[in-house]
């Protein structure tokens, strides 16, 4: 019995080895084979050695980002792993890198959208990837990460860290990319929110775009014809009670609407130019 006890648990500890302990998120564990795919190397690219992994599941996200949590939850976040990476030479220049495990692709590139503010310098990693001063930030599959440098002695090794851990998450099967039909003239953004699409609650599972001269346009998604009329006589209603401006369609199971503009020429020709590229199957 006991010889039997003993290769129980030498099998167990074996798996345990191969496996990698799974300090990452559960995503991020291969399924072919019990082996980690993880995202966090031993050591930066420039050696700097990596300090503890943190996870954190949706309820403790608050004891990492504080108030920033609410903006992930949005977008259906699953957890946080973090971990940092300091200068051996110089300890208080360190790299902190964040991985949120956002469910699924749409939901990474909506989490990646939202915190940008459109005037980043785009970086060449990932799905998508931009720059400020020492942070970086990218997308790839279901993951969105943010890399932050210490200072701007740490910039080189921030972007560097970036890579190694885009490069290292699991892409999507069917990539996010902009969809095509918002008008290009004039367009700044295109964003994508879960719920309140221009400010109505019922707008949800919406692409947005925004324009130069300050118009803002969605394209939502619902499950039936139904849904879709009953939202765009809630989002009418709305514009309607605050005395602004605004002019909202629905076509199918879509609502395509515009504001930000005194003339309902211009929302009308912006919600009927994206209707038609709808129809065309763009």
């Amino acid at each position: 019995m006991g010889r039997v006890i003993l290769l129980l648990l030498a099998t167990a500890l074996g798996a345990f080895i191969v496996a990698g302990g799974r300090t990452g998120p559960s995503s991020l564990v291969a399924q072919e084979a019990p082996q980690v795919v993880t995202p966090f190397p031993i050591t930066s690219p420039a050696g700097w050695p990596r300090g503890a992994i943190e996870h954190y599941d949706v309820d403790g996200l608050f004891e990492k980002i504080n108030g920033k949590a609410d903006a992930y939850i949005v977008f259906d976040v699953i957890d946080l792993t973090f971990a940092g990476y300091a200068n051996p030479q110089d300890p208080s220049v360190y790299v902190d890198v964040y991985i949120y495990d956002m469910a699924e692709p749409l939901n990474a590139y909506g989490i990646y959208r939202v915190q940008r503010s459109g005037q980043e310098e785009a970086v060449d990693a990932g799905a998508e990837a931009c720059r400020a001063g020492s942070a970086f930030f990218g997308r790839k599959g279901s993951h969105y990460v943010e890399v932050v440098g210490s200072a701007g002695s740490a910039t080189t090794e921030a972007r560097a860290v970036l890579g190694a851990v885009l490069d290292a998450l699991p892409a999507a099967k069917e990539p996010v990319r902009d969809p095509a039909w918002f008008p290009d003239e004039g367009r700044t953004r295109i964003l994508y929110a879960r719920t309140n699409a221009l400010g109505v609650e019922s707008l949800g599972d919406a692409f947005l775009a925004r324009y130069a001269d300050g118009v803002r346009a969605a394209v939502a998604r619902f499950a039936s014809a139904e849904e879709a009329e009953a939202a765009r006589a809630e989002a009418v209603e709305t514009y309607e009670f605050l005395g602004t401006p605004a002019h909202f369609e629905a076509a199918d199971k879509l609502v395509v609407g515009a504001l930000g503009s005194k003339d309902p020429e211009r929302l009308k020709a912006l919600v009927a130019a994206i209707l038609a590229k709808i129809k065309e199957g763009l």
